[in-house]
């Protein structure tokens, strides 16, 4: 099964959906972490700004993610928080089809070959990430 999430930036929060067609007995769980990162730094690891856990029960879903305000504060380099201009954002995504906190073969992963840009100098207004089968023989803890 392959889907599409996609983000619309509202006022107090990102309108969040994923994307597909597929229906999830008993509820999935949805793993979403919005990073942020400085790209004038290198060898810097991304700063997590939002984390949301949701249950899904088919796809499309939608969520409302509502980030704190002001989210680049939160993203540091050597000497402090980066400036606004200088924040850029990226998303994860993990649909743990049967919520046992294991990444396995039918639970769904964000598709990183697929989906061009991912990398946003702001928070985006509209994008859309595809997600098709994680795969695999063996399962994996779930870590972002």
């Amino acid at each position: 099964m392959f889907g599409m999430f996609s983000l619309i930036a509202c006022g107090s929060g990102i309108e969040f959906t994923i994307l597909g067609d597929q229906s999830f007995t008993p509820a999935a769980t949805a793993h979403v972490t919005v990073w942020g990162y400085d790209p004038n730094i290198q060898d810097v690891p991304a700063t997590e700004v939002g984390a949301f856990t949701f249950p899904v029960d088919a796809l499309p879903h939608t969520e409302t993610l509502a980030l704190e305000p002001r989210p680049w504060t939160r993203i540091t380099e050597y000497d402090g928080p980066v400036a606004a201009s200088d924040a850029s954002y990226y998303f994860s995504l993990h649909v743990d089809a049967d919520s046992d906190g294991q990444l396995c073969a039918e639970d769904l992963d964000q598709d990183f070959g697929d989906s061009g840009s991912e990398f946003f100098q702001d928070l985006p207004s509209d994008v859309a990430i595809p997600v098709a089968p994680h795969g695999g023989t063996t399962c994996e803890p779930l870590t972002d």
